[in-house]
C-alpha cells in the first residue's frame, strides 16, 4: 500500500475524494507506512477484503454508484476481476476529465 500511497499521481487522482482540508498526503513516508501498519486500518482492509470474498459487497457498490462490472465481480467475490473493473474505470474517467479539459 505504502508505494502506491507515496506515488503523487495517486495522491492527486485521490484528493478530491478526501475531506476538505486533509492533511493526509502531506505525511510522510514513515507515517504512511504506521497507517498502513496500524490496527484499525488492518481491520478495515480485513472487512472489506471478507465482504468481497463473500460476495456481500456487490448490493454496497451499487449505491455508491460504482460500475456494473465491478458490481458483478464483487458480487462473484472475484477480487482480480474487481480490481481490473475499478482500474477500467478509473482509466474511463480520467480520459473523459481529460476530454472535458481540453
Amino acid at each position: 500500500m505504502i508505494p502506491i500511497l507515496s506515488d503523487p499521481a495517486v495522491q492527486e487522482r485521490l484528493r478530491p475524494h478526501l475531506p476538505h482540508g486533509s492533511e493526509a498526503f502531506n505525511a510522510d513516508a514513515d507515517e504512511l507506512r504506521a497507517t498502513a501498519r496500524s490496527p484499525h486500518f488492518r481491520q478495515a482492509m480485513a472487512s472489506f477484503s471478507a465482504a468481497l470474498a463473500s460476495g456481500q459487497l456487490g448490493p454496497l457498490l451499487a449505491q455508491f454508484g460504482l460500475p456494473q462490472a465491478a458490481q458483478d465481480a464483487a458480487n462473484k467475490g472475484d477480487v482480480e476481476e474487481f480490481a481490473k473493473a475499478m482500474q477500467e474505470s478509473a482509466k474511463n474517467a480520467g480520459e473523459e476529465e481529460k476530454m472535458n479539459v481540453d
